[in-house]
């Protein structure tokens, strides 16, 4: 089959996304496209012509799909078990084996939704963990860190140090609302960037 033969389908609910892909596609040499904007208008489109590959939005991938076949179709239920599917159910259908088949595949499906929500959780405490690093060490420290597992201490020679506090804090706050109290650490925060940017120092923690 070549790209000019192969027939696709693009399904997606962004219509922007169903444009940029069909681009790429043609740009790639598949000429004969067509997109379908939620799975009833895909799955009538497919029931009405024929299509050599369906791509569908990547948060449909998970959805389990059960062939339904009659005795003498083995071969093409196999083919569509190896491409993807879930399981088959033939035709006539058993009631037993019906209801067995729809619970096994909706189980297996929350298996797969509380994995991926595990490992989101994961990489959202991964992504918090290198805000914080960032927020307390140098960026060069945190590569370091990453890269080996430790940071080596150096000697640094012609080092200037700067510790800035704020005098008499504790009693600034008790004589003003906490709004003019936040607005002024906020001012005070962007200046003591500004100048650490000019300057060029490595600032360790604000």
């Amino acid at each position: 089959m070549t790209r000019e033969d192969a027939r696709i389908l693009v399904v997606d609910d962004n219509e922007d996304n169903r444009f940029t892909l069909s681009r790429r596609l043609k740009k790639n040499g598949y000429r004969q496209l067509e997109t379908a904007v939620n799975g009833v208008e895909a799955l009538e489109k497919i029931r009405s012509e024929p299509f050599d590959l369906v791509l569908l939005d990547e948060s449909l991938r998970h959805i389990p799909i059960i062939m339904i076949s009659a005795a003498d179709e083995l071969e093409s239920v196999v083919k569509c078990i190896e491409l993807g599917a879930e399981d088959f159910l033939p035709k006539p259908f058993n009631a037993t084996l019906l209801r067995a088949r729809v619970s096994a595949s909706l189980e297996n499906k929350q298996l797969r939704d509380q994995e991926e929500a595990y490992r989101a959780q994961i990489l959202a405490e991964q992504k918090r963990t290198d805000e914080l690093l960032h927020a307390i060490i140098p960026a060069t420290a945190v590569r370091e860190l990453k890269e080996t597992g430790v940071v080596r201490p150096r000697n640094y020679e012609g080092v200037g140090i700067l510790f800035c506090d704020i005098v008499g804090f504790t009693a600034y706050c008790d004589r003003n609302l906490p709004e003019t109290v936040v607005a002024h650490l906020q001012a005070l925060i962007e200046a003591f960037e500004a100048i650490v940017e000019d300057h060029q120092m490595e600032k360790i923690k604000t």
